[in-house]
């Protein structure tokens, strides 16, 4: 097969003249509404496939001056999708494939905004930067955040490899942005206008300094598009048979290089123990499944919970958006009650309670999911028991801070206090008994 030639031969890219890729775009953005001839995409899987050589260096690198930056940073890479290329052409009638920048990318996750721009100093001093666009110093208005740099190993390389540089936080935004589009089958990444949906998600990009009618008002789009309600109903569906699959994989403790496969809903996790294995694996199924998501992952800490933070949109299990929107309930409920607003406060605690219910029945499952897995592998159990009982803590710690609150704020004496007493003990009591069936 002419791609086993390929991965074999790290300057076969040189065959490519930028005059003969410009004319491949030309033809595929023509061929929109036709069969695209087998020669054309033979063509575009072979310059998919050249870039083999200066992604790996480059990932290389990254990966390596990373990990001497901060320890648990999360390195990977990946080649653009042949059905994502053409529709960019089409997508983009004025550009021309020969300066479509990424086709091959390389990410790196760190814990701040600082970190990435430590990290992006030491990549320009050993690659050569044919642009940057800083999305941290001039950032759009759709929320997006992160670094892009376009690297080649010298002046005279013609085909650069994008790199991203983001935190956790703006990685999970993005993230959160695919999911979406998977979900409701839409394209608010590529631009698709939404005005519901883009409102929700620049809100939530500004999460950490949104003042409570902000707040009021990302919870109403959230309740609008019912989008808590349909990540629960994939994440619960998904949780524990991506978990189970995790704790029936065949991964030595020092494995940290995966290749992750994800066709439909499902992933399928492979481990390694070295980059060149990985490598070879990764370029194995890409070039079987063209109509597959495939990424290859570095995870200094090669555990689940890191999988989940690099790739929640691919396992489709959780989403720290979770927890914020707990958060946001619980701060807008302490809000209202503090104003004596005990109407909307009820409107507003009614619902924190219905997803927070959803959240511990699903954690219920996994509970008693764990005590059946310590058999498996014991090892693995406990880092998810672990996990597990940080996670619920810190949402039961949440509605603990509004449990106070509502002890200082409610209404004193009269018929207004008996009906609200009533009420939130009703709620409450049916909270500490989940609660205490599931912490023990």
């Amino acid at each position: 097969m002419v791609l086993l030639a390929l991965w074999n031969n790290m300057s076969d890219s040189k065959k490519f003249s930028k005059t003969k890729i410009r004319k491949l775009g030309d033809r595929l953005r023509l061929e929109k509404h036709a069969t695209i001839p087998e020669d054309d995409l033979a063509m575009l899987e072979d310059f998919r496939v050249s870039f083999k050589g200066r992604i790996s260096r480059i990932f290389n690198s990254l990966n390596d001056l990373s990990k001497s930056i901060r320890h648990d940073s999360i390195t990977t890479y990946r080649l653009k999708r042949i059905d994502t290329i053409i529709r960019k052409l089409y997508r983009y009638p004025s550009m021309e494939l020969d300066r479509m920048w990424d086709i091959a990318g390389c990410r790196c996750i760190l814990n701040s905004e600082e970190k990435a721009n430590k990290l992006k100093y030491l990549l320009c001093k050993e690659f050569h930067v044919v642009k940057e666009n800083n999305y941290y110093e001039s950032p759009p208005n759709t929320g997006y955040r992160s670094i892009h740099l376009y690297l080649t190993d010298s002046p005279d390389d013609k085909w650069p490899v994008e790199v991203q540089l983001r935190t956790r936080k703006d990685h999970n935004w993005a993230t959160l942005v695919e999911i979406i589009d998977q979900i409701y089958e839409k394209s608010l990444k590529e631009g698709e206008q939404d005005e519901d949906f883009n409102e929700f998600l620049i809100l939530i990009s500004r999460l950490p300094t949104l003042q409570i009618d902000e707040k009021c008002r990302a919870i109403h789009l959230a309740h609008k598009l019912n989008v808590f309600q349909k990540l629960y109903s994939v994440f619960l569906k998904n949780y524990l048979k991506v978990r189970e699959d995790w704790l029936v994989l065949n991964k030595p403790k020092h494995h940290h290089f995966f290749v992750i496969e994800v066709e439909g809903d499902k992933p399928i996790i492979s481990s390694y123990d070295r980059f060149k294995e990985a490598e070879i694996d990764y370029f194995k199924k890409f070039s079987t499944s063209i109509g597959t998501n495939i990424v290859l992952t570095y995870l200094p800490q090669s555990n689940f919970e890191n999988l989940e933070t690099a790739y929640s949109n691919y396992t489709l299990t959780t989403h720290s958006i979770i927890d914020d929107y707990f958060q946001m309930l619980s701060d807008v409920c302490g809000f209202l009650l503090k104003q004596k607003n005990f109407k909307s406060f009820y409107r507003f605690f009614s619902n924190s309670q219905e997803i927070f219910y959803s959240s511990l029945a699903n954690i219920d499952k996994e509970f008693r999911m764990i005590e059946d897995a310590i058999n498996v592998d014991r090892r693995k159990a406990k880092y998810w028991e672990k996990d597990f009982r940080k996670r619920i803590k810190k949402r039961v710690k949440i509605f603990n801070q509004l449990s106070k609150e509502i002890e200082r704020f409610s209404p004193s004496g009269g018929f207004s206090s008996l009906i609200f007493n009533y009420y939130v003990w009703r709620i409450d009591r049916r909270d500490k008994q989940i609660q205490k069936q599931i912490l023990g």
